[in-house]
Parts: structure tokens; C-alpha cells; sequence
């Protein structure tokens, strides 16, 4: 009997693991939710130990598994936008290297990867709009979701306790529409590239990851970044109607490099020194509990984009670890 190789083995179990998480989501139970933002965990480890060859068996596994079980292609269809393509596109990229002359190997920099899927992203925000507008709604997807929210926040209101009039609830409405597809993107964003982390961190561990990790303090994105950001926050200033609102959803999109670039700095300032763990720890914790300072690492990574921040501070120069 034939023996299967050890990526095909890898592959089949990662699409079933994959495949398994995402439609725990049917069963409506809390742990089934927790575990979709997991999903493109074992598909990185897959691809990244494996090859993007691997990956594709996986998500094509996982894929076809959603699709028998769920019975229809919509679940299967949103595994492929949120998961399986992010997951084969970033695989390929991160494993791309070119050699130069001395030997030395030059792998996909972590700023470009970066970049590649807030691209996605943004591709996600200008499909969605666009389709708001074919499909006729009134106000484009801007209205569409303002009704809904304007349905949904009284329900939501009520099993809180809390009841606004009517003119607190629309004014809330209001404010969670002009944001709303940007914030969503930005979270399934950061799912993806958290869960991408993850996965280069358990086989950096075990030695089977297939390139250098990729070590936050070298995070550097691409020059005309900026530019590109400056473009979509003036149009957000100077346009209207749902120009406007695109060129609003797309600047916060955008922003997702920036703020790895601004962590990228504090590793580079946290570098070297004997205090590199603490320094990293509490900052963490600052981060995730006071929420302003998300900007403030958003404003250092823009800068950083001028100054050569990291550069004053040594970036990687004791950063081991691939994170």
C-alpha cells in the first residue's frame, strides 16, 4: 500500500480541522463562535510548514466539506472570502525568496504582506459599497445598514437595560453606520494576521517553519503607503454621499499597516534592552485597555514612515523570536 507523504497527510488533516471550526458556527453556541475566529490557524500551519501547495489541497478540503454539510454555497463561499483565499495568497507570498549573489536568501518582507491584505480588505470595502449601489438600496449600503441598525438598537437597547429616545438611538445609528464596514473589515483583518502569527510561532517552536520568522521591529511598508492613505482620508473630507463614505470605510482600512509599523517601533525601542519583556508586556496591556493609545500607535507608525524611528532605536537588533 502506497504511503501517503506527510504533506498530503498534513493538508487532509488541516483541511478537516479548518472545515470542523467554521462550521461549529451552525450549532449557534458560544464556543462555536469563538472558534470561527480560529479557522485560519491550522490552514497557516499547513502552508507555512507545508508549501502553498499544501495550503490549497486544505482550503479546497475544507471547502467541499462546508459545502456538503451546510448544504449550500454561501457558508462555503464566506469560508473562501474571510479564510481560504487570505490564508493561499499570504502562504505564497510570505514563502517567496530570491537569492543573491552571496548566497543570502531575501524573503516577501513582512511589510508587503501586510499590505497585500489590507489591499484585500480594501477590495472587500469597494465591492461591498459598489454592490449597496447596483443593487438599488436607498442611500446605497450606507442606508442599508442604518435600517438595520435602526431596527436592531432598540432589541439591543432593551436586553441592556438602557432606553434612549428616539433621537439618542439615531444619533448612535448614525455613528456606528459611518464606520460600520470599515470596523468589520478591520476585524476580520486582524483575525487573519493574528492567526498568521500564531501559526509562524507554534512551528518556529517545533522547527518545521519554512522561512525566517517574520519579527515585528522589522515590519517596514513600502514608501508610497502614505500616499495612498493621504488620498483616501482627503477624499473622506472633500467628497459626499457615498464617495464619501468609501473614501471614509477605505481610510480606516488603510490604517491596518500603519499600526503594525507603530508596534513595529515600540519592539524596535524595546529592543536591546534588559527590560525587553517587561517593557512589551505592560505595553500590551496599555494597549488593549486604554483604547486612544491604538491611535497613538497608529500616529507613531505614520511617522515612523518620515523619521526612520526604528532606525534611531536599533530595529531587530536583539528581536529574536520571530514576533
Amino acid at each position: 500500500m502506497p504511503r501517503l507523504s506527510p504533506a498530503l497527510l498534513a493538508a487532509t488533516g488541516g483541511g478537516v480541522v479548518a472545515a470542523v471550526m467554521y462550521l461549529a458556527v451552525l450549532t449557534g453556541s458560544a464556543l462555536g463562535m469563538m472558534m470561527v475566529y480560529l479557522v485560519p490557524f491550522p490552514l497557516f500551519v499547513v502552508g507555512l510548514a507545508f508549501g502553498a501547495g499544501a495550503a490549497l489541497v486544505a482550503v479546497t478540503l475544507a471547502t467541499v466539506l462546508a459545502v456538503l454539510v451546510a448544504g449550500t454555497v454561501a457558508l462555503p463561499l464566506a469560508f473562501l472570502v474571510t479564510s481560504g483565499v487570505p490564508v493561499l495568497l499570504l502562504v505564497r507570498q510570505a514563502l517567496l525568496s530570491r537569492q543573491h549573489t552571496d548566497g543570502t536568501a531575501e524573503w516577501y518582507p513582512a511589510g508587503l504582506l501586510l499590505v497585500l491584505v489590507s489591499g484585500l480588505g480594501g477590495l472587500l470595502v469597494i465591492v461591498a459599497c459598489g454592490l449597496g449601489f447596483i443593487l438599488g438600496n436607498d442611500g446605497g449600503l450606507e442606508g442599508a445598514i442604518h435600517d438595520l441598525l435602526v431596527q436592531a438598537l432598540p432589541v439591543l437597547f432593551q436586553g441592556s437595560g438602557i432606553t434612549p429616545d428616539q433621537a439618542q438611538s439615531d444619533a448612535v445609528a448614525e455613528v456606528i453606520t459611518s464606520v460600520f464596514p470599515g470596523m468589520i473589515v478591520v476585524t476580520w483583518l486582524l483575525m487573519v494576521i493574528v492567526n498568521g502569527l500564531l501559526a509562524q510561532a507554534a512551528l518556529a517552536r517545533c522547527g518545521r517553519l519554512r522561512r525566517p520568522g517574520l519579527r515585528m521591529s522589522e515590519v517596514d511598508l513600502p514608501g508610497w503607503t502614505p500616499l495612498v492613505l493621504a488620498l483616501t482620508l482627503a477624499g473622506a473630507v472633500l467628497l459626499d454621499g457615498q464617495a464619501r463614505y468609501l473614501a471614509i470605510n477605505l481610510s480606516i482600512v488603510l490604517v491596518v499597516p500603519f499600526l503594525f509599523a507603530g508596534l513595529a517601533v515600540v519592539h524596535a525601542f524595546a529592543a536591546g534592552r534588559s527590560s525587553r519583556a517587561t517593557i512589551l508586556v505592560v505595553f500590551y496591556i496599555l494597549v488593549t485597555v486604554v483604547a486612544w493609545l491604538v491611535l497613538a500607535v497608529i500616529g507613531l507608525g505614520i511617522i515612523d514612515q518620515w523619521a526612520g524611528l526604528r532606525r534611531r532605536f536599533g530595529a531587530g537588533s536583539s528581536d529574536r523570536g520571530g514576533v
